[in-house]
């Protein structure tokens, strides 16, 4: 027992003398996982960051698990959401997008969010928004939550592949284009034989976008598939992200 008040007071005594806070504690871990993903981060290595004892983190934070809701909520409290319009489109793009830079910033955001929500009120504050917009379109309340579901899939999905194109260029050390140009030659030689026409046409006329373009294609393609399964009426206010013309540019 002694022995234990002994721990408990150095713990507070280490904590006092080095300004430790749950927001301080957050951000030293965000700053690890930045940098080294989310495996790196313990309460060890955070604690070292800081020039703290281990122990003194536990009068913060509970535990890892906790000491990642904590840098969740401080991340997402970065995230500019928007205010709601009453346009629905505009609304769930906006959030589409302000996820995809969030993740973009803090790649190891993705598999914590990926498979359970994280139960903060950052996170919260968005899946209300997204719900929000989408009730205003006239969807019931699942329906909603599908329709949201659906966006958050293709954002996430959208920002592993950007991901792993990252990883593929630090792997090999050559930029994407620099990666067609040294598998040009094999692409020509596998489509000379005629097995692959339709690959063989896209390869020709359908160029390689940037990932912004690709994004915001995908984006309008997907915000029109919801539109076409909605009732009748549900509007959009002038300026919002509309229906995509055959052949229009998609926004930036």
């Amino acid at each position: 027992m002694a022995r234990e008040r002994a721990r408990a007071t150095s713990a507070a005594s280490d904590a006092a003398r080095v300004g430790l806070s749950r927001g301080g504690i957050a951000a030293a871990g965000i700053a690890i996982a930045d940098r080294a993903g989310v495996e790196a981060v313990s309460m060890r290595r955070v604690a070292a960051a800081l020039g703290a004892g281990t122990m003194s983190l536990y009068r913060h934070v509970a535990d890892r698990d906790d000491l990642l809701d904590a840098m969740l909520e401080a991340v997402f409290a970065e995230a500019e959401l928007p205010s709601p319009s009453g346009d629905w489109r505009r609304d769930v793009a906006l959030l589409a997008r302000a996820q995809r830079r969030l993740m973009r910033s803090h790649p190891w955001v993705v598999p914590l969010v990926g498979s359970r929500p994280p139960l903060i009120p950052g996170f919260l504050r968005s899946f209300e928004l997204s719900l929000r917009a989408l009730r205003s379109a006239g969807l019931a309340i699942g329906e909603a939550a599908d329709a949201g579901a659906l966006v958050n899939a293709f954002v996430t999905g959208f920002v592993l592949l950007e991901q792993a194109e990252d990883a593929a260029g630090r792997r090999t050390g050559l930029t994407r284009e620099q990666w067609r140009q040294r598998n040009w030659p094999r692409v020509e030689r596998l489509l000379a034989g005629g097995d692959y026409p339709t690959v063989a046409e896209f390869v020709a006329r359908a160029g390689d976008p940037e990932p912004d373009e690709r994004f915001e294609t995908g984006l309008q393609h997907l915000l029109d598939g919801l539109q076409s399964t909605m009732p009748a009426g549900s509007g959009r206010l002038p300026g919002g992200d509309q229906p995509r013309r055959p052949g229009a540019a998609p926004r930036r």
